[in-house]
């Protein structure tokens, strides 16, 4: 994580009208292939990596091979590859450790990679080559390794390989075990300029909570060195920082007051260390003072901002209160929490003499330039076509999924032996933008983490990383616009599924969710081992604010007892890395057995999808109360989790906590993840089944075809309905169809934030999905409930009401609360859950013989003896689809319209006209006089209403506003400024009747 500063990077609209317009020739293309190969000792065993393709890929000679099981001790790699030609090349690559059984931390970090030695025919690492097939093989490893097993893997195509960490595994090993506190001695807090000292340190982090401490604390710090000639040995690459640190923690480069670094060092002194290490680092000769600290005059010369920070932004600061930001999290112990606070307000007042130290910098000085850039994800799922990912939701459905608010820096040397550092984040269409200075190559890094979640290897997100010469000198002398194509990076399709889902529960829910933490890579992969590979969400990053630890310290144990006894190395490896572990989801690399090279997780835009609703579940029932967590959710998790793969239909809160993700994703994506709503639907017998329109499953998603009106439309009911699964998905399958029922209902194509009926694709002529802008067949019309998006955070809190079991009792018990408090009445509360009851026939029984028995009855209580309906009594006015005319519709009365009277019973069930007024001008073309007025709008119909339930011209606009959004109300008479018809933009079903609204004669279900 680089400290970041977008204060001064505004960028006006005159300067950003005629950019130079750069598309990258060449994709950022992540990883094609893996090779994985093992050596096992005991007994010996060797399974090499093998791999043979079609088409030669592109890849570079890495580097390293890294050692992601065991040890490779002091021993030697093979890595072979035969060209298009048929030449056949050897790579040999020897681990770095001097012993051939490790056994120092630092020699055990050394062993963790074998090292490219040499390669036949002259190839160097870093070259460039092309081959169709490989072969990885482990000479040998440690064999008294605890793991005792040897496990490489070695990734292979694409164009952004893993670029050599800052600080190595060793070396990390190296400096952490070799420092001591009680070597170290207090720093002159005032340098010889009278200024705070200022000293350039490497901080090792073990937590994530001490990183934030780092920004409580004020130090400015980076996952990257700060100074431009230690940035020089990447120049001319492209790549990933996956900043894994050594396995047991990692290493920032920092900027700190000598007060911070003394009043941290005499904490440790006394046994109570924020850090087990700070090691003071060099800096360059020309910016060194004579008692080591760094020099002003450089830092302003270099245009350099501590911690983003001008003198104007420090001027108004509170010196009696902590920094920017207090520790959150409660990992720490209350001691060491209170050290970083009172460290925090001490150092306050240093922080803002060295602002003012360093002084007002314009970085602009030699003219500037704006700079804008732009990722183009591509879809990675096969089951969608190349090109742009398209949204599946709300306003912008059909559009392109962006990645928005992605942290995105510029990095020039431009001034000084410190490179200025320009950063934004992108808009919501993806786009950052900053005033970076003229004429200077820029390299740009791309972080995989925004407001959002952030996707991570081990404690901080990963950086693309271009420090090539594409924005050179001369590129820059002028406006720059780069789009950026990016194709197959794992790590930036997880984070913009989940950022979907995000804007989703933003937009459409009202809710914002707390930030995700996502963990991939080696350590997920471990993970993997006790989940069978699959990706999951334990919600391990929410603490339990009442007993002052975070809620996996109980289920930590079981959690990794369930690695050991897959493998009692990787249980270690998952000890010694435990805080990594302190993350909402966990998403292990799964290959798929039916697409070659396609990763069944990480490639799937639902799968992400799927993990997210989990997360969500687990951020709103924090929200309620943090308690929840403990108590609802993580030991439900990891029941299934540790089930070996085969949970009941029993396990009441592993299914509804299943359901309730699923139902997530066919939100987010329009498919679900545990059921097939066509394989196990009895009605495969239909037409459509059988040609396949229902779904398509792709890496273990099933998507449903925008033309079948019988995918989440199905009505499952438990196992009676489930055809070839088991009683565990056939439980998913009845509460997430049951929880669709719930939501849907709305017309397919509205164009409004609300929840849809997840009929979003339809299959092009390659039999791929794309959005469907015209057919739509969801919602049955079997019922007429259609929540409001906001109605899914009452139901989590009704559900807390009821108790914090995640049982079917407080679940479906709170829905009906749920529904209840929408207007829904006793009478479609029942229906709702009567389709979902296996002892219910809809072709020969009444919703009543099951509402009135248990377990319904239980969850929303007697009807009423009165009937269903509200106690409207009076006759109401309709109208009906008089013409259209393109997208704008004549509606108004007819032969059976009485706006005097009313002309329909109340115990009618039309849907109601509902119009938001916007202003917008008439249309040309239209006929419009006093009696065809023009509305200025866009209607749409709610679902069929009781004329009863329309007790108020108030409780009328309710419905609109529920179904459509806060613009909408029920649509009156004189809308159009005269009376009987009007015009408007819209497409209400011209085959139904609807009720208006009239002010000012007795026709109105309400009227007396």
């Amino acid at each position: 994580m680089t400290w970041m500063f977008t204060g001064a990077c505004a960028v006006t609209e005159e300067e950003a009208n005629h950019p130079l317009q750069i598309t990258d020739t060449e994709p950022w293309l992540g990883e094609l292939q893996v090779l994985r190969a093992s050596r096992t000792y005991a007994p010996s065993r060797w399974e090499d990596g093998q791999l043979t393709l079609q088409e030669p890929i592109h890849f570079t000679i890495p580097s390293a091979v890294p050692v992601v099981m065991g040890n490779g001790g002091n021993h030697w790699v093979e890595f072979r590859f035969r060209t298009a030609q048929g030449e056949e090349q050897n790579c040999d690559y020897r681990a770095g450790s001097d012993k051939a059984h490790p056994e120092t931390g630092v020699e055990q970090a050394k062993g963790r990679r074998y090292l490219f030695v040499r390669c036949s025919g002259g190839l160097k690492e870093g070259d460039r080559a092309s081959a169709l097939s490989f072969q990885l093989h482990i000479r040998n490893g440690d064999h008294k390794d605890p793991a005792e097993v040897t496990r490489v893997e070695l990734r292979l195509g694409g164009n952004l390989p893993e670029l050599s960490p800052p600080i190595p595994p060793e070396e990390s090993a190296a400096i952490r075990d070799s420092f001591s506190w009680d070597k170290t001695i207090a720093l002159p807090e005032r340098n010889p300029e009278g200024l705070p000292s200022l000293y350039y340190s490497l901080v090792y982090v073990e937590e994530r909570e001490q990183i934030d401490a780092l920004d409580e604390m004020l130090v400015h710090y980076s996952t990257l060195p700060l100074f431009g000639e230690e940035l020089e040995r990447w120049q001319g690459q492209r790549g990933v920082f996956s900043h894994e640190g050594d396995g047991h923690g990692m290493f920032l480069f920092a900027l700190m007051p000598a007060a911070t670094y003394n009043l941290l060092r005499e904490a440790a002194l006394n046994g109570n260390a924020v850090y087990s290490v700070i090691a003071l680092r060099n800096v360059p000769a020309s910016v060194k003072l004579a008692d080591g600290s760094i020099s002003y005059e450089a830092l302003r010369s270099s245009g350099f901002l501590y911690r983003g920070l001008q003198p104007t932004d420090v001027a108004s600061w509170s010196l009696t209160s902590p920094g920017s930001k207090q520790v959150k999290q409660e990992l720490f112990n209350r001691i060491i929490r209170a050290i970083v606070k009172t460290v925090a307000t001490v150092v306050k007042a240093e922080v803002r003499l060295v602002v003012r130290g360093i002084g007002l910098i314009d970085r602009w000085a030699k003219g500037s330039v704006t700079l804008r850039v732009r990722l183009d994800l591509q879809n990675m799922d096969p089951a969608f076509p190349a090109g742009p990912m398209q949204r599946a939701w709300g306003a912008g459905a059909g559009t392109q999924v962006p990645l928005s608010r992605v942290r995105i820096s510029a990095w020039q040397k431009s001034l000084g032996v410190l490179p200025t550092l320009f950063t934004d984040k992108a808009d919501d269409g993806g786009m950052a933008s900053m005033r970076v200075a003229r004429g200077k190559k820029t390299s740009l890094c791309v972080a995989t983490e925004n407001d959002a979640v952030e996707v991570t290897k081990f404690l901080l997100e990963s950086e693309i990383c271009d420090f090539t010469d594409t924005l050179s000198d001369a590129v820059m002398e002028q406006d720059v616009e780069r789009l950026i194509p990016v194709e197959r990076q794992r790590s930036l399709n997880v984070l913009a599924q989940a950022s979907e889902g995000w804007s989703y529960m933003k937009d459409v829910v009202g809710y914002e969710p707390h930030k995700a933490r996502v963990l991939v890579g080696g350590l997920a992969n471990i993970a993997g081992l006790a989940s069978g590979n699959r990706a999951f969400a334990p919600c391990f990053h929410f603490p339990n604010l009442s007993e002052d630890v975070f809620i996996y310290s109980s289920s930590w144990a079981t959690f990794v007892d369930g690695i050991t006894l897959k493998n009692l190395g990787a249980g270690m490896v998952a000890r010694r890395a435990a805080s990594a572990y302190l993350t909402d989801i966990i998403i292990p690399e799964d290959p798929s057995e039916s697409v070659a090279g396609s990763d069944s997780s990480l490639d799937s835009r639902g799968v992400a999808s799927h993990e997210y609703g989990h997360f969500v579940l687990c951020s709103m029932l924090y929200s309620e109360n943090p308690a929840n967590i403990s108590f609802a959710y993580t030991a439900a998790m990891l029941d299934q989790i540790l089930s070996g793969g085969s949970p009941t239909g029993e396990m009441e809160s592993a299914y509804h906590n299943e359901s309730f993700a699923d139902f997530v994703a066919s939100q987010l994506v329009g498919g679900v993840n545990y059921f097939d709503p066509c394989s196990n639907n009895p009605s495969r017998s239909q037409p459509e089944c059988e040609s396949g329109a229902v779904t398509t499953t792709s890496l273990g998603v099933n998507y449903c075809n925008a033309a079948s009106k019988d995918c989440l439309e199905h009505n499952f009911s438990g196992q009676g309905s489930f055809v070839g699964g088991n009683g565990f998905d056939a439980e998913i399958a009845r509460v997430t169809t049951l929880l669709h029922d719930a939501f849907d209902g709305r017309d397919s194509l509205t164009s409004g934030n609300a929840p849809s009926n997840a009929d979003v694709w339809k299959l092009n002529g390659s039999d791929q999905l794309v959005y469907s802008s015209q057919l739509r067949a969801g919602s049955s019309g079997d019922e007429n409930v259609a929540l409001p998006g906001r109605s899914l955070r009452r139901l989590i809190a009704n559900w807390a009401k009821r108790g914090v079991t995640l049982n079917q009792s407080n679940v479906m018990g709170a829905l009906a609360d749920t529904m209840r408090e929408e207007g829904v009445n006793w009478c479609e509360i029942c229906q709702v859950f009567a389709l979902h009851d296996e002892n219910f026939d809809p072709n020969t029984m009444d919703p009543r013989d099951v509402c009135t028995q248990a377990p319904i009855r239980n969850w929303i209580g007697p009807p009423p003896p009165n009937g269903c309906g509200g106690t409207a009594t009076a006759a109401g006015m309709t109208w009906r689809v008089r013409q259209v005319n393109g997208p704008y519709v004549l509606v108004g009365s007819d032969g059976q319209t009485d706006p005097y009277n009313g002309d329909t019973a109340p115990t009618a069930a039309l849907p109601i006209l509902c119009l938001s007024r916007d202003g917008r001008p008439v249309p040309s073309g239209l006929p419009i006089d006093f009696y065809n007025g023009w509305a200025a709008g866009v209607v749409q119909l709610t679902q069929p209403i009781l004329g009863s339930a329309l007790t108020s011209r108030a409780t009328a606009d309710g419905f609109c506003s529920s179904a459509f959004g806060s613009g909408y109300r029920m649509a009156e008479f004189h809308d159009g400024g005269g009376g009987w018809n009007w015009w408007a933009e819209g497409a209400p079903d011209a085959a139904t009747r609807f009720w208006v609204a009239i002010n000012d004669q007795p026709a109105n279900p309400w009227d007396p």
